[in-house]
């Protein structure tokens, strides 16, 4: 069982209360970062657990300014993913586990949803709460990626996914999936390959 208090979920990488609004500080030199990038807002939450709790859309005008003048829209996003994160809880002690986990919080939830007054579940109200809101999805790899959105399809929730650049190795099953995908405009390097002069040979360099 969970060790925190409240009326919150049994399991700890499950938390969907979370707001990150709450515990946003400005950070003047990160987001100067960004802002040399060219952005103007980001997006911020708790990288943490299966279940993250809500995004903030924050500004990066931060110098001279408050965290309250700076917040666009406190509950911009859900944020989902395999990791168990910070828990302490033995479960999920793996891929299989965390799948089945969030398979069974949407079950939890539609139930609580179909029986109000049975019980008070924080976390599950707000699981509720933001099913409206888009659903972020962070994965490792292209084939978490095909994992996420296959559990999406089978709860009617069509996840925006946060990838890791591989998915480019199956192209057409990830074109498939109609989600719309976030990837880092961090580009691995490109092996090149040139002739040498026997013939039916290559050599390469990076």
């Amino acid at each position: 069982m969970t060790n925190k208090v409240g009326a919150y979920d049994w399991n700890q990488a499950v938390h969907p209360e979370t707001n990150a609004a709450n515990d946003f500080k400005l950070n003047d030199e990160q987001a100067d970062v960004y802002r040399k990038l060219g952005f103007g807002a980001v997006l911020t939450q708790q990288p943490d657990g299966i279940a993250r709790g809500t995004a903030a859309l924050v500004t990066l005008a931060t110098a001279g300014h408050r965290e309250n003048e700076v917040i666009l829209t406190e509950r911009a996003a859900a944020g989902f993913s395999f990791d168990k994160g910070s828990s302490t809880q033995n479960y999920p002690g793996s891929l299989m586990g965390s799948i089945a986990l969030l398979r069974q919080t949407y079950l939890d939830a539609d139930w609580y949803k179909r029986n109000p007054g049975k019980e008070q579940n924080l976390s599950l109200q707000a699981w509720q709460d933001q099913r409206n809101l888009p659903q972020i999805f962070e994965v490792a790899n292209k084939l978490n990626a095909l994992r996420a959105d296959k559990l999406g399809d089978e709860f009617k929730t069509q996840y925006i996914i946060k990838g890791r650049g591989d998915e480019y190795q199956r192209i057409a099953d990830i074109k498939a999936t109609g989600a719309s995908f976030v990837i880092s405009l961090n580009y691995p390097t490109l092996t090149t390959w040139t002739t040498c002069t026997m013939p039916h040979a290559f050599r390469w360099r990076n």
